[in-house]
């Protein structure tokens, strides 16, 4: 998948850990498929923050993210998530906001995997996750066309476009 997927990002929960409607897909569960892929709608509309002249976190971006990789690789990581960076690139200005997705609660880290070399080298795990990119971005208050990717450590997802189109009397384009 490479193209954004249509489907209806207003009904899909956010912060959410599942599988859902606008979740990228995968070609297959083989282990030499392996990666990060995202999924988000291709325009939103958000409202600016008047205290601090941002566009407000209460905006929705939903960011579907799946990844997929031989277990022994994800075994590695305590959290995985929290090793996604989220990152966006105004086109016409060039500015670059990102974030990683850390949590926003305590998570019990990752038992201890006790499986024998063979299944962890050829067992895949996939995750889920949805994330409001507002939340995490502290994107300034302009319209404009941005690049929407996350990378996660050597591995990059593939690349979206976003316009954002801002409500209100006092718009400005960047």
């Amino acid at each position: 998948m490479s193209e954004q997927a249509s489907c209806d990002f207003n009904i899909i929960q956010i912060e959410s850990g599942e599988k859902n409607p606008c979740s990228p897909r995968f070609e297959s569960f083989a282990p030499d498929i392996k990666g990060i892929l995202i999924n988000a709608p291709a325009m939103v509309e958000a409202a600016i923050d008047p205290d601090r002249a941002i566009i407000s976190a209460s905006a929705r971006l939903p960011v579907c993210i799946a990844m997929q990789f031989p277990l022994k690789y994800i075994s590695k990581f305590c959290r995985p998530r929290a090793q996604i960076n989220l990152v966006m690139v105004n086109q016409k200005t060039g500015e670059s906001f990102s974030s990683y997705l850390a949590y926003s609660r305590p998570m019990a880290p990752n038992p201890e995997t006790e499986l024998p070399t063979d299944i962890m080298e050829t067992a895949m795990d996939r995750r889920f996750f949805t994330v409001n990119a507002m939340e995490y971005l502290q994107l300034p208050s302009l319209a404009g066309t941005y690049t929407l990717y996350v990378s996660f450590n050597e591995y990059k997802s593939n690349v979206l476009t976003v316009s954002i189109t801002i409500l209100g009397k006092s718009r400005r384009q960047g």
